[in-house]
């Protein structure tokens, strides 16, 4: 029986790129300019910073560029400070295929491997079958590995950003079936982390660990033909699924009969986890109907569904790490501030005295039957008595129309580049992300772009010396 491994392989080596719609394409440059966006919005973050230290001595002359600085790396350095660069404000994009972030693993996985070695055609090629085969491998398991503690952004993530990698290089079936079984020697991440700088340096370790993996690939390094759904494989090891489980029923296409499916990527609204979002934008729309006095509310209840807060931390924040993952700090800055941005996530910010009275008198739970999986309801309780409540069941941000994606984009990089006055580059940034051609390099991009910025005065990063 062909086993999970070689078929996943085949998914990536034959697939004919016309399988590959328009559409699916489109929305990997988007992916790419909010994972872009978003990482130089991090410049300054003490956790970027410190993987920008330890990159330092794997600095190159002509390297892959960090996305952060003005410097060049190794790539599996590169792939590292980018990472987590791109996961440190927690505000990089997400799938509900994995129960993860897509773009933060992959994209500086690909640009490592292909800065010099690949087109930019063949890199979204790469993306857009990266996802796919993460979202093959989460079926019927991103649940039950998600509540055992893993952290489906790197254990999923570094087969996906593998599987990326091998198709933007055009490997043989035989290389990317032993790239995928030395990606799953490396498999790791947990939940533990949320809260902490760890969680987006763990990111990094898997974009890493997948450029490694491909060079090692490359270099004509084996691995087992049952990494994957073998017996002691990644499925019966971190899902307690039974061996024999990914090739007799996960749903891997055949590579001819495109075309290749795109699971929904979601670009985020808010700066903080997306299980927080829902209940942010319920606050936001009490807030804004019933011209709520933030400081006339006596209690504040937030339901989610079932299952909705499980990324979330169960105490009240103390550091903006924590903050990040806290439901109620998070509704509390939207009902006292109107909204939830940069500004909110400071000790400033979190010290305020009526957001820790806000906080203490916030309760949080999940209540069965409240709606479709992941709705959210705020309920606030005046002091006069009166009570107002609002329901979200889903949020703004799947780019099926790459049109309004685009649009939505554009504010938001404008937006991040700002934080670290590079607002002015965003037309640049914009326009070579959107408009490069598939012939075109990658690394083409970044010259024109990024040494432009790094060698602005309004960039200052202690990262450049």
């Amino acid at each position: 029986m062909v086993n999970m491994q070689h078929r996943l392989a085949e998914l990536l080596c034959r697939t004919p790129s016309a399988a590959i719609p328009d559409a699916a394409r489109a929305t990997a440059r988007l992916a790419l300019l909010d994972t872009l966006a978003v990482a130089l919005a991090a410049a300054r973050e003490d956790v970027v910073r410190i993987a920008a230290d330890y990159a330092l001595p794997a600095r190159q002359e002509a390297g892959v560029p960090g996305w952060t600085t003005s410097l060049g790396y190794a790539p599996e350095s590169a792939a590292l400070l980018n990472a987590v660069a791109a996961h440190a404000l927690d505000y990089d994009d997400v799938t509900s295929a994995w129960r993860g972030h897509p773009s933060a693993v992959l994209w500086p996985a690909l640009q490592a491997v292909g800065h010099d070695a690949a087109t930019f055609g063949s890199l979204l090629e790469g993306y857009v079958l990266g996802v796919e085969a993460g979202a093959c491998i989460a079926t019927g398991i991103a649940d039950t590995h998600y509540a055992a503690g893993w952290h489906p952004t790197c254990t999923i993530g570094i087969l996906a950003a593998t599987a990326a990698c091998a198709r933007a290089l055009a490997l043989d079936v035989e290389t990317a079936r032993h790239a995928l079984g030395l990606a799953a020697a490396q498999v790791a991440g947990m939940r533990a982390q949320f809260g902490t700088m760890a969680k987006p340096l763990q990111v990094g370790f898997a974009a890493a660990a997948a450029v490694r993996t491909i060079r090692l690939a490359q270099a004509g390094a084996q691995a087992s033909d049952l990494a994957l759904d073998g017996p002691m494989g990644f499925f019966q090891l971190y899902t307690g699924v039974t061996a024999g489980h990914g090739a007799a029923r996960l749903p891997i296409r055949d590579p001819e009969a495109g075309p290749t499916p795109m699971p929904s990527i979601e670009v985020k609204q808010f700066p903080n986890c997306y299980a927080a979002h829902r209940a942010v934008v319920a606050a936001l729309a009490l807030r804004a109907g019933a011209a709520l006095d933030a400081h006339a509310i006596a209690r504040i209840l937030i339901e989610g569904s079932p299952g909705a807060h499980a990324p979330l931390l169960g105490r009240l924040p103390t550091t903006t790490d924590e903050a990040r993952f806290s439901i109620e700090y998070a509704v509390a800055c939207a009902l006292l501030d109107g909204g939830l941005g940069f500004a909110s996530f400071t000790d400033k910010a979190l010290q305020r005295p009526t957001i820790r009275r806000l906080l203490a008198v916030s309760t949080s739970r999940e209540t069965p039957a409240l709606g479709p999986p992941r709705s959210a309801r705020v309920t606030v309780a005046l002091r006069d008595g009166t009570q107002a409540h609002h329901v979200v069941q889903d949020l703004a941000g799947h780019p099926h129309d790459t049109q309004a994606a685009s649009e939505r984009l554009r504010g938001k990089v404008v937006d991040c580049l700002s934080r670290t006055g590079l607002g002015s580059y965003a037309p640049s940034l914009l326009r070579e992300a959107l408009a490069a051609t598939p012939e075109s390099r990658f690394h083409r991009m970044e010259s024109t772009v990024f040494r432009a910025m790094f060698s602005s005065p309004s960039f200052q990063t202690t990262n450049d010396r």
